[in-house]
């Protein structure tokens, strides 16, 4: 199989089960009764029970949410890439020299970036 990444924006309202239901937008029976978010993508209205909406969308809405979620992204992503030039895989896969230079100088930008990223968030926490 191949690697798939999705980062989609959307739009969305909170909405219990119940209310969706009167506004016809399907939800599943074993969500009947629950809060959740009534999410809008591409003008299509779907409903997502509260614990599932939330693991998936992050708020954007203020420009320190926009940076968190840069920041916990980003976070992410560098660990793996961490993880993947100190590790065994490394070494086998990467032979050419001038591409092993450019990944650690990548690395330590990302690092470097996240690092910025974090004193502005700490910036915007202390207004």
């Amino acid at each position: 199989m191949k690697h798939y990444i999705g980062i989609r924006a959307v739009l969305a309202t909170s909405m219990n089960a119940d209310e969706a239901l009167k506004n016809n937008i399907k939800v599943d029976e074993s969500d009947i009764h629950k809060d959740g978010y009534c999410v809008k993508i591409d003008n299509n209205l779907f409903w997502l029970s509260k614990s599932k909406f939330e693991s998936k969308y992050k708020s954007c809405e203020t420009p320190l949410e926009s940076l968190e979620f840069q920041f916990s992204e980003l976070s992410k992503m560098y660990e793996k890439f961490r993880d993947f030039i100190s590790g065994d895989k490394f070494d086998k896969k990467i032979t050419n020299v001038v591409e092993r230079r450019l990944l650690f100088k990548q690395a330590t930008l990302l690092s470097e970036y996240l690092e910025i990223l974090k004193y502005r968030i700490k910036i915007r926490k202390e207004k």
